[in-house]
C-alpha cells in the first residue's frame, strides 16, 4: 500500500517574507516525520528558497533541530542487546528465527508458517527500561501483510496494552505513552498472509 506525504515547512509552498515567523518548529517537523515515515510512507518536505535563492535561516534552523531530535530519540536501540523470543517460527528453521529481528540485516527476517497468522514477539530487558517508541519493519520484498497488531508492556508483572496499529509496511514507528517496563510484547492479530518481519527496534 504505497503512499507519499507532501507538506511544506511553511504555510504556503512558495517563499513569503511575512511567513518567516511561521516556519514549522523542530518538534512539529518531528511529528510530521512520525506521521509519514513512521507510518510506512515517504516524506516529501517542501522548503522554498527565499529571494536570495537560499533557504532562509529560520527554515534551516528548524531542519537542523528536527535532525537533532531524530538523532536523540533513536540513539539507543534497547532491543539490540535484549533477549528476543517468538511464539513460533517457520518450520523451526533457524533461518527464520527471532534473532533475525534484531541482527541489523535488512535481508533476514522472522516468519511463521503459511497457515499461522496470529503470533507474538517478546523482548525482555536485563533491567527495567523507559520505553517511548517501538519501530517495526516488514520484509517488504514479500509484500505488506500485517493488518492489525498491538503492543503490550509488562507493568507490575502484568501485560498492559500501550499501543495498537492496523498496518506496518516498510516502516512503522509507534509513539507510546512513556512506560517503565522489563518486557515488551508485539501481538500480530490479523494479516493477509503469514507475518514476515525483518526489523524490530525499541527506544
Amino acid at each position: 500500500m504505497p503512499a507519499e506525504v507532501n507538506t511544506s515547512i511553511r504555510p504556503d509552498w512558495f517563499y513569503h517574507e511575512n511567513e518567516d515567523s511561521l516556519v514549522k518548529t523542530p518538534q512539529e517537523l518531528f511529528q510530521v516525520y512520525l506521521q509519514s515515515v513512521g507510518r510506512g510512507s515517504t516524506l516529501l518536505l517542501n522548503v522554498p528558497p527565499d529571494k536570495r535563492g537560499l533557504f532562509h535561516e529560520n527554515d534551516v534552523e528548524s531542519l537542523l533541530g528536527m535532525r537533532r531530535i531524530i538523532d536523540s530519540v533513536f540513539a539507543n536501540n534497547l532491543a539490540k542487546n535484549a533477549q528476543v523470543s517468538v511464539s513460533y517460527y517457520r518450520g523451526e528453521n533457524e533461518n527464520f528465527s527471532a534473532e533475525n529481528l534484531i541482527d541489523g540485516d535488512p535481508e533476514t527476517f522472522w516468519a511463521t508458517n503459511d497457515d499461522t497468522i496470529q503470533s507474538s514477539v517478546e523482548v525482555a530487558f536485563e533491567k527495567e527500561q523507559e520505553v517511548n517508541y517501538v519501530l517495526l519493519q516488514e520484509y517488504i520484498k514479500l509484500g505488506q501483510r500485517i493488518i492489525s497488531f498491538n503492543v503490550e508492556a509488562k507493568v507490575d508483572g502484568e501485560w498492559k496494552e500501550v499501543a495498537e496499529g492496523t498496518s506496518i509496511g516498510y516502516k512503522r514507528i509507534l509513539e507510546i505513552p512513556s512506560v517503565k517496563t522489563k518486557a515488551i510484547k508485539i501481538n500480530f492479530k490479523d494479516a493477509r498472509a503469514s507475518p514476515v518481519v525483518s526489523n524490530l527496534e525499541i527506544y
